[in-house]
């Protein structure tokens, strides 16, 4: 796709024409650098023949160039009779040269060849002046690779058309070069072009390049769009690392919250249930400390709600400010040991979780659930199965999706409070929160970057959090209706968001009329749904079974035939090769082996290696086997654990009821705290009950009713130590919260507080 929006300039610019002379202009050079002379046309002919070639492939942009006056810029013969020209830079009151002075061409083809590589899928080109370094590059894209090319200045696309010849940029199959010209198109083009890149090419992304007049004409402008486009691809450097790292993670999660993901009310089940009213989303950024405590006054508490990450849930609801959601993306098993292990659950609080969030920490909430889909395969697999839900796929981080929830809420304002995106030298995250990470002082050298707070003073943070910051600002501009205030009084700013002391918009908050519960509209929109599961899930589940097995025995078969009869003759080729066949027509249970092994995706977006572009056929079907046996011992390494988790997720679908009570799934989790058959009302209120309330953390409750029914001695003993060890923790942190050199004598507010938390109920 090329766009080309309105091509219009200032008349207040300094303005000058084409120069009419006739001129020659450039021999054009091919692809391999060996120059072929094309006919010499002056620059009007030149013109005239670019201008039916976007006739005749891009008629929109050529209606545009007819109503567009060529301003601000210079163009003139230079003696090796090329067109050169030159720009006028308005902050620097000179002008710029746009090419090379003597030798543009013959320049371009120089810095092209230094720049150009065969291990490049997309290369990133700021800045198209008069074309010749652009179209020396694109003459060298192979057929694996592309070229985004991207002005600001409207001008010098039309300038090109007198000085280059553009064919090279407007090739036939229209897909390989891609250019976005405007001034729009740094907030407007650059994202979604980004946005759009398939997972090989985020593999072999190039630095963006830019043409030397950037740097000085309209170079504040230039500079942003650099950085946005440097900004996409920090963000597309994190996913797949994420991706490479914890692979394995999101594919078993995937399919053992099947069930889950199926039963649960996807989050946009919220819309509207906190509608214009405020809510604060609380992270756990070293900050929190500053403002937390503001929180518990009653006047303020009660009329707002509470989003709380799960890495500060512990803490929160330990000092009595119990959140009315929390919000989990994890999918690591610390997800659960480090963030809701041991920790007293709260029946009537609900939980927003990623659908590849850590399985444990879903089937242990006694509340109510709302799911939210990842990008996964996985998901793009069983998602016609049911009516689906609500993509989250772009959150990096869980307060991501605390504010994603707020929006869905109808949430305003919306406050965010611990959202630091950076660390001081000396901490990682605020006291009591349960985040892993080091803070700058024990990282290694390298491992935090350098960069100001919304104050101006120097703070550290790491690219990832630079990442998160791009993916906040951008749901913060889809929401222009709503007001977010960024309260964590530290940290780096985000674009939209007004940062301010969170004192300063308490006044306001505090004189809004008593809302309803938040707690009964959750409960009401989590009861209230009925699942839409589709008849053919289970069948869909036992052909990809079999689909797995029939890959499965494929890489056996290409594996032992590799070994014993090799590939080097053109039949023992022909019949690995058409193994692959095999896979291509399996596509879902291919999408559960490329989720789980990062190594496919590297290898499916690996660059072609000359052997594999070679006229001989042995050579290249060669290359083909070699990434068959490759792509066979990826398989055979995932199978069992694959065909292992799909008989684990249809027992546990089989045996449910989707029209019954989501807490039914407790009875197949990897602790039977339901038994599956009922013989006597008794066995259920003596056996299953307390089972339930213990093995559902609902610590309170569990103690009550097995002290009354003298039940489980041993087990009320664990739960005793749960809750000590959970109290002396929350305690422990206080001091960081509600004791501070700034206010003065506190010991009498902190004496209160302890005696307040140490006498609140167990549950």
């Amino acid at each position: 796709m090329i766009e080309a929006p309105a091509l219009a300039a200032s008349a207040e610019r300094h303005e000058a024409i084409a120069s009419p002379t006739a001129v020659a202009v450039a021999v054009d050079s091919s692809r391999n650098g060996q120059g072929s002379t094309t006919l010499l046309l002056s620059p009007e002919a030149r013109f005239t023949a670019n201008c039916a070639i976007l006739a005749q492939r891009r008629p929109e942009i050529l209606k545009d160039l007819q109503q567009f006056p060529l301003t601000n810029l210079q163009l003139g013969p230079l003696a090796c009779g090329e067109v050169g020209g030159q720009a006028w830079d308005i902050q620097s009151q000179a002008y710029i040269p746009l090419c090379h002075h003597s030798h543009p061409m013959a320049g371009a083809e120089a810095d092209a060849e230094n720049v150009y590589s065969r291990d490049i899928k997309v290369f990133i080109l700021i800045g198209l002046g008069l074309g010749y370094f652009a179209t020396a590059l694109a003459r060298r894209l192979r057929p694996w690779q592309r070229l985004l090319i991207l002005d600001l200045d409207p001008c010098m696309f039309k300038a090109a058309l007198y000085a280059v010849d553009i064919q090279s940029l407007f090739r036939d199959d229209g897909r390989r070069i891609d250019i976005f010209v405007g001034p729009e198109i740094t907030a407007q083009a650059v994202e979604p072009w980004f946005m759009n890149l398939d997972a090989q090419e985020k593999l072999h992304l190039s630095v963006p390049l830019r043409t030397g007049y950037t740097g000085v004409y309209r170079k504040t402008e230039y500079d942003a769009l650099y950085n946005k486009c440097m900004e996409m691809l920090v963000f597309h450097a994190v996913g797949l690392s994420t991706w490479r790292q914890f692979g394995p993670c999101i594919g078993d999660n995937d399919l053992l919250n099947l069930p889950e993901y199926f039963q649960c009310p996807g989050y946009e089940h919220l819309r509207d249930l906190w509608k214009d009213k405020p809510a604060i989303c609380v992270a756990a950024g070293p900050s929190l400390h500053k403002n937390l405590r503001v929180l518990c006054d009653p006047a303020l508490r009660s009329r707002v709600a509470l989003i709380a990450a799960g890495t500060v849930y512990a803490f929160l609801t330990g000092i009595g400010l119990a959140p009315e959601i929390v919000t989990t993306i994890d999918f690591q098993r610390l997800n659960w040991t480090d963030q809701f292990q041991y920790v007293p659950f709260d029946l009537s609080c609900a939980l927003v979780y990623l659908h590849s969030t850590y399985p444990q920490t879903v089937r242990r909430w006694p509340g109510p659930r709302f799911v939210a889909e990842n990008a996964s395969d996985t998901m793009n697999i069983f998602r016609p199965f049911a009516e689906g839900k609500k993509s989250a796929a772009i959150v990096q981080t869980v307060a991501h999706l605390s504010l994603l929830v707020a929006l869905e809420l109808g949430a305003n304002p919306i406050i965010l409070l611990g959202q630091d995106l950076s660390m001081p030298y000396d901490s990682h995250h605020s006291a009591g929160t349960r985040a892993e990470d080091l803070a700058p002082a024990d990282a290694p050298v390298g491992a935090f970057i350098d960069t100001i707070d919304f104050e101006g003073k120097p703070v550290k943070t790491r690219h990832s959090f630079m990442s998160m910051k791009t993916v906040f600002e951008r749901i913060i501009a889809e929401h222009p209706d709503r007001t977010i205030l960024n309260c964590s009084e530290a940290g780096v700013a985000l674009a939209g968001a007004q940062n301010m002391p969170l004192r300063d918009t308490l006044h306001s908050l505090r004189d809004m009329p008593l809302p309803g519960p938040l707690r009964l509209s959750l409960a009401q929109a989590w009861k209230g749904y009925v699942p839409h599961v589709s008849e053919h899930l289970i069948p869909a589940l036992h052909d990809i079974q079999r689909e797995v097995s029939i890959l499965a025995t494929m890489a056996g078969d290409v594996q032992k035939f590799a070994r014993e009869m090799g590939y080097a003759t053109a039949s023992t080729q022909q019949w690995i090769m058409q193994h692959e066949q095999v896979i291509q027509a399996r596509p879902r249970a291919w999408g559960l082996f490329a989720i789980r092994d990062f190594r496919i995706l590297e290898l499916m977006a690996s660059i072609p290696t000359e052997d594999a572009l070679s006229t001989e056929m042995l050579i290249r079907n060669r290359v083909i086997c070699e990434r068959m046996l490759l792509l066979a011992g990826y398989i055979t390494e995932n199978t069992h654990i694959i065909l292992r988790l799909l008989r684990l997720t249809l027992r546990r679908l089989k045996s449910m009821n989707t029209t019954q009570d989501p807490r039914r799934l407790l009875a197949l989790q990897h602790y039977f705290c339901v038994q599956r058959t009922m013989t006597q009302a008794q066995e259920t209120a003596l056996v299953r009950y307390p089972k339930y309330l213990y093995d559902t953390q609902q610590y309170g409750a569990a103690l009550a009713v097995m002290k009354t029914w003298n039940m489980h001695p041993r087990r009320v003993a664990r739960i005793e130590q749960h809750l000590a060890r959970y109290r002396r923790t929350a305690l422990q942190a206080l001091p960081h919260y509600f004791v501070s050199p700034h206010d003065g004598d506190l010991h009498e507010v902190w004496d209160t507080r302890e005696k307040e938390f140490v006498a609140r109920p167990s549950a």
